[in-house]
């Protein structure tokens, strides 16, 4: 019922950190969604309690669907990703409630690959397996489907600077070969 210090090194340290197991931030409900997207979250140490905000809703749709709260929960430690098909391994995903009938809360977890065209993608999240409103469920990675995305947010320390671009060398023009070439021509040779 608090947070706990997991490895964000990158993505992969936090997945490996947090697969199998369950956390609950806020002591309630065991654990959800929310709880493990709050992990990553208090653990840049840069966000408050309760680390992410569901903008007053309670649910994770409100994580991305009310803009203050998006644009708190982005801070300068995340990018706001708005379409599927940018979406990143290690980015956090948000879906809209509906995803099946009686949902009202959404769902929040990470992309464990890059989009792939379609709108199932394998995530790894609490509550996702068995879910269950009261307990919840430990982390799990799941095929899921996408179709009700909202958005992502992308933890800027996990995006690998690109590299520079390859330095170009302009060949120099051989002017002593010129040169040489000019004063053979005026001696007539």
């Amino acid at each position: 019922m608090a947070l706990v210090l997991v490895d964000i090194s990158s993505y992969l340290a936090f997945r490996t950190a947090v697969m199998g197991n369950g956390y609950d931030v806020d002591g309630s409900a065991g654990y959800q969604c929310w709880d493990l997207g709050a992990e990553l979250w208090g653990n840049t140490g840069n966000y408050a309690y309760p680390y992410l905000s569901t903008g007053g809703t309670g649910y994770a749709y409100g994580i991305w669907a009310v803009e203050w709260a998006r644009n708190q929960n982005a801070g300068n430690d995340f990018t706001l990703i708005y379409n599927l098909s940018d979406v990143k391994r290690g980015d956090m995903i948000v879906l809209d409630k509906g995803r099946f009938t009686g949902d009202v809360s959404g769902h929040n977890a990470f992309a464990d690959e890059d989009y792939n065209g379609t709108n199932t993608m394998w995530l790894v999240g609490q509550n996702q397996e068995n879910p269950n409103p009261t307990t919840g469920h430990v982390t799990t990675r799941n095929q899921m489907d996408v179709s009700k995305f909202l958005g992502a947010f992308r933890y800027n320390a996990w995006t690998p600077t690109p590299p520079p671009p390859p330095s170009v060398t302009k060949k120099r023009f051989p002017w002593v070969l010129y040169a040489n070439k000019l004063r053979n021509n005026r001696n007539g040779l």
